[in-house]
């Protein structure tokens, strides 16, 4: 009867941990996921239209918090950023896209230069949390975002900012079709 109870207390001892693990790694994934959800729920009736603005390629990543280890590449914030946009008009239906440079105004279609003006990776005892600064230049205003994203025991650059540009897009246009709601 020990040896039943034994390998009770020890399958709880060691699956607890791994249980542990399996929901931090989830929860990092939240709010990745309910930016697609909602991006799925927003209806508008515009086309977006974001080109990058070379300087963003400037934009450093600093570090701040606790000692932290690894080092991934730097991102190719160019590339980045056109996939970012690529997924979320897979996700949302909506005709988002890539563009070199902007075409003719249209009063349907919303044209935006977007500048990374500035992200922070700023590190904890099992976390990191990448934060950007974004700025959404239309012709007649700009809109200042900023997106985060937070992740448990390990990421990449690349990925943290992929999914902080996600972010600030649903952001940006969360704003832009709600400005233009009846």
């Amino acid at each position: 009867m020990s040896t039943l109870k034994h390998l009770k207390n020890s399958f709880i001892f060691s699956s607890l941990p791994s249980f542990i693990l399996l929901i931090i790694l989830l929860e990092s994934c939240a709010s990745h996921k309910s930016i697609n959800r909602l991006m799925q729920d927003i209806y508008c009736n515009k086309e977006f239209h974001l080109t990058f603005d070379n300087s963003s390629n400037f934009a450093k990543i600093e570090y701040t918090g606790k000692d932290h280890y690894g080092n991934s590449a730097i991102p190719n914030y160019k590339e980045t950023f056109e996939n970012s946009i690529s997924e979320l008009a897979d996700i949302s239906k909506m005709k988002i896209v890539y563009k070199d440079v902007h075409g003719f105004p249209s009063d349907s279609i919303i044209q935006a230069n977007v500048t990374i003006k500035k992200i922070i990776w700023e590190f904890g005892f099992s976390s990191a949390t990448m934060e950007v600064e974004l700025i959404y230049e239309l012709p007649n205003k700009k809109i200042h975002i900023f997106a985060d994203n937070k992740v448990y025991m390990s990421g990449t650059k690349k990925g943290n900012l992929f999914k902080c540009l996600k972010n600030a897009h649903y952001q940006f246009i969360q704003t832009i079709c709600q400005s233009y709601s009846p």
